[in-house]
């Protein structure tokens, strides 16, 4: 069920995620933007054709398997937009949270036990390339 404004009417999907990201935003990593963050996955969400089916289909319950997953690309700091650090992708009635390349290594950098100077950088190889 969704929640609800002092005025009795329902929280966007923006309120809710803005709501639960500033609830949290202590587990979140230093320097987490709550808004440039609710910003990105809003206008991602409403330009991915997939997802706004997805949503649809499933309503509440779609809604809901958004955020968490959108909620644990922020515990990690990942970002989309320019960035496109992780990906949403729809399984059936199941939405999965996955980690682009370019992500993977960004949370190699920030979370290893010692310093990483270098690498690991992530590009794409074509077959037949080096």
């Amino acid at each position: 069920m969704a929640e609800k404004k002092e005025t009795g009417t329902a929280l966007t999907f923006r309120e809710q995620l803005a709501m639960s990201l500033e609830k949290e935003k202590a587990s979140m990593p230093e320097g987490f933007d709550v808004s440039r963050f609710t910003h990105n996955a809003v206008y991602a969400l409403t330009h991915n054709d997939q997802l706004v089916k997805f949503n649809q289909q499933y309503g509440a319950n779609g809604s809901a398997q958004i955020k968490d997953a959108l909620m644990e690309a922020a515990y990690l700091g990942l970002d989309l937009g320019v960035a496109d650090d992780f990906y949403l992708i729809v399984y059936g009635n199941q939405l999965r949270f996955s980690p682009s390349p370019s992500g993977t290594c960004k949370i190699i950098r920030k979370y290893a036990p010692k310093p990483v100077k270098r690498g690991p950088v992530a590009e794409l190889v074509y077959e037949g390339e080096h």
